[in-house]
Parts: C-alpha cells; structure tokens; sequence
C-alpha cells in the first residue's frame, strides 16, 4: 500500500475529509464541537502532507483551529464589559506553515 492509499483508509476510519490540489495533500476532522444557546464553537485537526516517492520522503505539517461564533451578553467573559448584547466571531490558529 502506498501512503495515500493508507491516508484514505484513515480518513475513513475517523470521519475525515482528504483533498488533494496540486500534489499537496489536505486532511480535515473536527475534534470537537459544542453547541448552546445561540452560540457554537468548534475544534479542528489540520494536517497537510507532500509525499515524494522517488526520494521516499514525506513534508508534513499540523495545526488545530477554534472557531466560535455566537451571541455575547454584557458584562461577558474575559473582562469585556459592553453594554447589552451582540454578535461575537471568533478565530485562532496553532502550528506551522503548510509544506
């Protein structure tokens, strides 16, 4: 088996999506995902690999991404202190650059 055909066996297995574009490979999954009132936020998996068979090496990169989005109150969390209510979105990256 090669490394792609055993990147889509994985991808199956755990409910991940995998793209190819231009011979970089892009493999998605959501870790985890909390749902309230009129608020969501999301973690995600992130890894981006290049496989070269005539050197047999593989450059590789992963990061996780939060998202959230939803509604804010006033006198909300991490010291902000709007007046009323509003829309709050909300995103933030770890990891290094893709290969």
């Amino acid at each position: 088996m090669s490394v792609t055909e055993d990147s889509k066996a994985l991808a199956d297995g755990v409910s991940a999506e995998l793209k190819e574009k231009k011979g970089v490979w892009t493999l998605k999954a959501v870790i985890a995902e909390r749902k309230a009132f009129l608020s969501k936020k999301k973690l995600e998996y992130i890894a981006k690999f290049r496989v070269d068979d005539g050197a047999q090496t593989i450059r590789f990169s992963e990061m996780l991404k939060e998202s959230g989005s939803g509604v804010s109150s006033g006198g909300g969390f991490d010291g902000d202190m709007s007046p009323g209510f509003g829309f709050k979105k909300e995103t933030y990256k770890t990891g290094a650059s893709p290969p």
